[in-house]
């Protein structure tokens, strides 16, 4: 087990149960998972950054709700994407 699993189980168990996820290449298995790179040590993130980020998270989220509520124009929109792209083909 790596210091990750030893220390922070907790946190591990979080991050998989809430979607933090990425796709692991295994041979001989066609789905494999494991969390996403996370850190528990601090690290110094601008206040002023945040404050934007603050401020634009509603309207991104409404966005995405918008974008997400019309299927039709997903669909459209990523028609040339997924005959190209064969993990947005999947989708």
């Amino acid at each position: 087990k790596n210091s990750m699993e030893k220390n922070h189980p907790e946190l591990l168990h979080w991050a998989m149960t809430h979607g933090i996820i990425m796709g692991v290449n295994v041979q001989n298995s066609p789905f494999v998972v494991t969390h996403a790179p996370i850190t528990t040590y601090p690290f110094r993130f601008p206040e002023t950054q945040f404050s934007k980020a603050i401020k634009l998270s509603k309207a991104f989220n409404t966005l995405v709700d918008n974008v997400s509520l019309d299927s039709q124009w997903l669909h459209e929109t990523l028609q040339l994407t997924a005959e190209n792209d064969h993990f947005t083909g999947m989708l």
